[in-house]
Order: C-alpha cells, then sequence, then structure tokens
C-alpha cells in the first residue's frame, strides 16, 4: 500500500462529489451489489477519488458469488467475512461485529 499523500490544503475545504454507478442493472445481480464513486476535490482540482461498494446479504443471491464476479479486491474482502456457502457472514463475523443490518460495506481509495 502507498503511504498517504499530504492535502493540498486545509481539510474543511475539501468537497466530496457523489455518484451510484448501477453497471449491473439489468441483471440479476444489479439488487445484491451497489457501487457508489466519490470523486474529492479541493478548490476546482481533482485530488482523489474513492469507491464504496454495498453488498446485501438478503436479496436472494449468494453475495460472495457476486462479489467474487466484481472484484478481486472485493472477493478478498468478502472471504474474511462471509461463508462462500451461504453468504451470509461467519459465525466469527457474526460475533465480532456488531449488528449492522443484512448489508455489508467496502471501501477502496
Amino acid at each position: 500500500m502507498n503511504p498517504p499523500s499530504p492535502l493540498p490544503g486545509d481539510p474543511s475545504a475539501l468537497r466530496l462529489r457523489i455518484s451510484c454507478t448501477d453497471g449491473l442493472d439489468a441483471t440479476p445481480q444489479a439488487d445484491t451489489l451497489e457501487q457508489w464513486d466519490v470523486a474529492i476535490s479541493h478548490e476546482a482540482a481533482e485530488v482523489g477519488t474513492m469507491t464504496f461498494h454495498k453488498v446485501h446479504l438478503d436479496r436472494g443471491i449468494n453475495a460472495v458469488t457476486v462479489v467474487a464476479e466484481a472484484s478481486e479486491e472485493l472477493d478478498e474482502t468478502a472471504l474474511a467475512l462471509l461463508d462462500p456457502a451461504t453468504g451470509n457472514f461467519t459465525e466469527d463475523a457474526g460475533q465480532l461485529l456488531p449488528y449492522i443490518g443484512s448489508a455489508c460495506s467496502s471501501w477502496t481509495g
């Protein structure tokens, strides 16, 4: 992982532009995986991006299968938290995490 770069200025001047990418629209996976893209700007210049994924565990499709098809990085996260057989949280993850409902989120910067 690369070390973080210094901020270009006062963090209170950073602005976020958030958009939902619906690349899975009209597919069976569309109801299970959401992608949110965030552009970070300082004054007029874009200084970075982040991508957030929200995985719904209760939508009828095994979430592990859906994220494996979408991204290797998401697949690694899913395999650390989810049972490949069921698509739900592993027993260990379920005990360690506070109750978060039926969705799991991940981000990349």
